[in-house]
Formats: C-alpha cells, sequence, structure tokens
C-alpha cells in the first residue's frame, strides 16, 4: 500500500499513466483528490492551471448500487453544459467512456457486457467539477 501511495503521490507528467492507475486502485479504499498542479510545481514542472470550478454545488447522485445493467446518474442542477464520464476497472484500465448534456437532470450508462466488480466512476462536467463515485456491478 505504501509504495502505491508513493506512486499515486507523484506528478503525473513524470510518473505517467503508472500514477492514474495508483490513484485508480487507492481510489477503492480511500477517496483521496490530488492537486496536481502542486505535485508537479514541487517536481519543477510547471503545468498550466485547470478551468476554474463553477462554485454552483454542483453535485451527482450515482444509483443503483450494485448495478447490474445500467446506473442512474441524477443531478442537482440543471444547465446547458456536457459531462463527460470515465468508468475504470479495479486494475485502472478504463472500461467506458461517454457523456451526456447536464439539461436533462437523469441520465443512464448501459453496464451491459462488463464482468462483477468494483469500479471507479469519474464524472467531469464543463464548468470543472469532478465527481468521484465507487461503483459496485453484480451479474
Amino acid at each position: 500500500m505504501n509504495i502505491l501511495s508513493g506512486i499515486a503521490s507523484q506528478c503525473p507528467v513524470s510518473g505517467g499513466l503508472a500514477v492514474y492507475r495508483a490513484r485508480n486502485l487507492l481510489a477503492c479504499v480511500h477517496d483521496w483528490l490530488y492537486d496536481d498542479q502542486l505535485i508537479c510545481l514541487e517536481e519543477g514542472i510547471l503545468k498550466s492551471a485547470p478551468k476554474p470550478v463553477q462554485n454552483d454545488n454542483l453535485s451527482f447522485t450515482v444509483y443503483p448500487i450494485p448495478a447490474s445493467a445500467f446506473l442512474q446518474i441524477k443531478c442537482n442542477i440543471q444547465r446547458d453544459e456536457s459531462c463527460y464520464y470515465y468508468l475504470f476497472n479495479v486494475v485502472g484500465q478504463v472500461v467506458t467512456t461517454g457523456s451526456f448534456n447536464l439539461v436533462n437532470t437523469e441520465n443512464s450508462i448501459g453496464l451491459l457486457g462488463l464482468p462483477g466488480g468494483v469500479y471507479n466512476l469519474i464524472l467531469r462536467s464543463d464548468g470543472g467539477n469532478i465527481s468521484n463515485h465507487k461503483v459496485v456491478i453484480t451479474k
């Protein structure tokens, strides 16, 4: 666990894909957030600043947990903005990606063809909001 934490704490520019995989594995145990801009700056790497996050309390609810055929994603604020989703398996591989518009406050993601297990769902809106959810798929 210490080795994994050490990899996850690296700057993704220098550590590469292994950094994201380590973070995904750790997300199954802890909900940590990493300030990549600061981490990279400490290593002498200047990353461009991310888009500022809209401070409007945008949040997502993901259900049912456990899921089998689909996931419902409910957003608390309706707006004309895209939301991108990334579903990672426990090894850190992206198993499905896509997007939907937040004009619809309820959207779904199909899970057919995915094996049962624990997954990590990351939601990112155009406004810079990021939400991380643990998902269990049963078959």
